[in-house]
């Protein structure tokens, strides 16, 4: 669960980060003459953008030869022409780059040019061009060395928690191996003393004091030791190391889970 809501974090803060402002293949562009000032601040501006989940480096200045169709499509800005590539990803003469303008005999409406494998990148003296280049690339490989991490950290913070849930295990079996009471002296300013019940619970949770994660019972004993008359009794849950208190002597019931109860002796 961790893990997952790290990477939803993590690709939120991508998605909103590359959504800031108007970028040059975003598709909320109106206009093409808008859309072509937002790409071409100067003629040598280049980039690389996501289309649809696939990575398009952009240039502006140049365009590409070997085209499919001679005829232009119509293309409203430079994000259509992106997608008009990709739609023709997978035909018979697949589209491996595509030539945007943001003129055509329509007002405020561009011109697509597709290419295929094999073309050229060429200059365009005239600077009214955009060349958009297909990668087999997808946002997550850029991602995946920050993705590799956070599963590294997580990975990391699993093994510990195991390893603290074993340590627990085996205290427990070690100490709750009777289920008759026992007592356990804990040593503060002053020797403070605890009578345990193994596999016990408290018949009522009103007015529990949390004292927080432990690393074992003895901790948790200290911990309420530590508040002096403020916690007179409590349990300690083994299965999630939380520790809780209760300002009076709270009676224990048995219920067979892995639970301590304890109870300070006066």
């Amino acid at each position: 669960m961790v893990l997952k809501s790290a990477l939803i974090l993590l690709s939120l803060a991508r998605f909103l980060s590359a959504y800031q402002s108007p970028t040059c293949l975003s598709p909320n562009i109106d206009g093409s003459l808008s859309n072509k000032a937002i790409c071409c601040l100067n003629n040598n501006n280049i980039g690389e953008e996501s289309v649809d989940g696939t990575i398009y480096k952009y240039k502006c200045g140049y365009y590409s030869d070997s085209l499919i169709w001679q005829q232009g499509q119509y293309s409203s800005n430079a994000n259509d022409c992106a997608r008009k590539c990709s739609a023709q990803a997978t035909s018979n003469t697949p589209c491996h780059a595509a030539t945007w303008m943001a003129n055509s005999n329509q007002p405020n409406i561009g011109t697509c040019y597709l290419s295929t494998a094999g073309f050229k990148e060429k200059p365009d003296l005239t600077g009214e061009r955009l060349l958009l280049v297909r990668t087999d690339r997808t946002p997550m490989d850029d991602y995946q060395p920050e993705i590799d991490e956070v599963v590294k950290q997580e990975q990391e913070n699993c093994d510990k928690i195991i390893d603290e849930d074993r340590k627990r295990y085996i205290q427990f079996t070690r100490n709750c191996r009777n289920l008759g009471p026992y007592y356990k002296e804990i040593r503060m300013d002053k020797t403070v003393k605890f009578q345990l019940f193994c596999e016990t619970y408290p018949q009522s949770k009103n007015g529990k004091l949390d004292l927080g994660r432990t690393s074992g019972y003895e901790e948790c004993l200290k911990e309420c030791a530590s508040r002096g008359k403020n916690c007179k009794s409590g349990w300690y849950d083994t299965s999630s190391g939380n520790c809780y208190g209760f300002k009076r002597k709270e009676k224990l019931i048995g219920n067979g889970t892995w639970n301590i109860g304890f109870a300070r002796v006066p």
